[in-house]
């Protein structure tokens, strides 16, 4: 399974036909056994436009949708506002014998498997990795270096500059300001002018 960070996560297992039940409200549904940790299940988007029109309220935690012509209502558990305590704290809480929950937070270490390549194909890309590596400066002199001839007289080209979508404009600059920072391109003052392509890549 690809997980938000694009890193591949192996399934355990896969159960069909899990009932969970949230108050009046039963989820038959095919489950995946995932060693993520934290939460014992986890539903996604898909279960949420399976349900249709939806009403959410996060301010006093809750969420309503119909069934079959039934309402259903989901609410979270509303608590005290949590705090950090120290070890002092605790010890003296332990003394009058209150009852609590000491929470501990850590980091989700969630091992990620490499991409379903080849072992051919791996052999290949680790014998000749330096052809793979990331281009950084200008390459080298080689035996045959690629010009571009004008014709005499010739008028050099020179288009408009494009306006482009804010998102695409500030990934242009960031990309532009990577190459330039590597060495592969240098600042100019050519008159020759082209507009940039920006294309998606798959992931």
């Amino acid at each position: 399974m690809i997980v938000s960070n694009g890193g591949i996560i192996n399934c355990l297992g896969k159960c069909h036909n899990i009932n969970v039940t949230m108050g009046e409200y039963v989820l038959n549904s095919l489950m995946l056994s995932i060693p993520m940790g934290g939460a014992d299940v986890v539903l996604r988007v898909e279960w949420l436009q399976s349900l249709g029109m939806i009403a959410f309220n996060f301010q006093e935690i809750f969420l309503k949708f119909f069934i079959e012509g039934k309402k259903i209502e989901l609410r979270g558990i509303i608590g005290k506002p949590r705090k950090i305590i120290n070890s002092n704290v605790i010890t003296h809480i332990l003394k009058k014998e209150q009852r609590g929950v000491i929470s501990k937070f850590s980091s989700l270490d969630v091992q990620t498997c490499k991409s379903s390549i080849s072992l051919d194909l791996q052999r290949v890309l680790d014998n000749h990795s330096k052809v793979f590596e990331t281009l950084k400066g200008i390459p080298h002199i080689r035996y045959h270096d690629h010009d571009i001839h004008l014709i005499s007289g010739s008028d050099p080209p020179n288009s408009r500059p494009y306006i482009y979508p804010y998102a695409q404009k500030s990934e242009i600059e960031h990309m532009i300001a990577e190459i330039l920072e590597e060495g592969i391109i240098q600042s100019s003052q050519c008159s020759f002018s082209s507009p940039i392509v920006l294309m998606h890549k798959k992931d």
